[in-house]
């Protein structure tokens, strides 16, 4: 049995299993169903294994079963899903004419056969990227790194990015191996691959961002940031010791993010992480040791003493002193003084 007469049997069946239905709601469910035997039967000669539309599909009575539990209730479809199924059948129909013609191009003869051989590449891609969705999600993972981090453990992102890969891979060769016959699982599908996909340029366009920062324009070209070995940033106050949960603003009163700590705590789905930020930003970190500072709250070697705590000596400033000893009465005596001549 040829291809063609193999999908057009099968969609015969699975119309006739649906015969009971209202003419209306019935082509509805049936609108994409040829569409997407195409697709299924030329996944299936591209794995030259010859298996057939029942076996990959399942039997068209269970088939029809499926397309019959998506109405949901007696009513059928509504209007706007069926707007929807068609504009979905409309790209698919406008991706198999580029599909057909770009094969040619690079030597397939369609451009999904070679995109075929990328599939196992995607699903590790695709792992690594759910990992790194998690560890934000968890508000605690290094957006810009090759690996999340929970808890400030690499070692636990490795774990989650091992067990995500995996995952990925087992859900990869199932859902090749028995596609979902559901539209509404089949969207759901395609729905979370494009959040991962977004998910993946966004990560690629803060990591740029970042090696970007990593160097600051002068006029006569680039130069090192000084502060991209800085880890973390201890804020101390007046007595010498670590201010814990301190921010750090500029004269604008915009939030500093100094260290890789701060920096690597990105969240791009939130719009105030830089607010959250507080230094130490390093979680389990311990302050360095400082030959000058004190072991207990104390002014520091060079604190220049408070003007309040001096109080001055009266004899040590003249001008201080009363201003009757330091300048002379402007108003006249009321007592004459007697004057003694020698000769009297």
């Amino acid at each position: 049995m040829s291809e063609q007469s193999d999908i057009a049997q099968y969609a015969a069946q699975v119309g006739a299993a649906l015969s009971d239905l209202p003419e209306q709601v019935r082509n509805d469910l049936l609108e994409d169903l040829p569409a997407h035997l195409a697709e299924v039967a030329a996944e299936l000669r591209a794995e030259g294994a010859g298996a057939t539309l029942a076996d990959r599909l399942g039997p068209p009575s269970a088939y029809a079963a499926e397309l019959r539990a998506t109405l949901g209730h007696t009513g059928g479809p509504s209007r706007t899903a069926a707007l929807v199924g068609r504009a979905v059948g409309r790209v698919q129909q406008r991706w198999r004419g580029v599909d057909r013609g770009l094969g040619p191009v690079i030597g397939y003869e369609r451009l999904g056969d070679f995109l075929a051989l990328l599939r196992p590449a995607w699903w590790v891609v695709r792992g690594w990227l759910a990992a790194m969705l998690v560890a934000q999600l968890w508000r605690d993972g290094d957006g810009p790194g090759l690996l999340p981090r929970l808890e400030g453990s690499t070692l636990l992102g490795l774990f989650l990015t091992a067990g995500a890969v995996i995952g990925s891979i087992w859900f990869g060769r199932r859902t090749l191996a028995r596609p979902p016959a559901r539209r509404s699982a089949r969207l759901a599908l395609g729905g979370a691959t494009a959040v991962l996909a977004v998910f993946g340029l966004v990560l690629v366009v803060e990591a740029d961002d970042r090696a970007a920062r990593g160097y600051w324009e002068t006029a006569g070209g680039y130069v090192v940031n000084p502060y991209d070995q800085v880890s973390d940033v201890f804020v101390l106050g007046a007595d010498g010791q670590v201010i814990p949960g301190a921010r750090i603003v500029d004269q604008t009163g915009n939030p500093v993010l100094i260290g890789w700590c701060a920096q690597s705590n990105h969240n791009a789905f939130d719009a105030n992480w830089e607010w959250r930020i507080v230094y130490p930003a390093c979680p389990d970190v311990t302050p360095p040791q400082l030959p000058w500072a004190p072991a207990s709250p104390a002014p520091l070697p060079w604190a220049s003493p408070s003007p309040g705590g001096v109080i001055p000596s009266p004899s040590a400033d003249p001008a201080t002193a009363s201003p009757s000893a330091a300048a002379p009465s402007a108003k006249p005596s009321l007592t004459p003084s007697a004057q003694v001549s020698p000769g009297s």
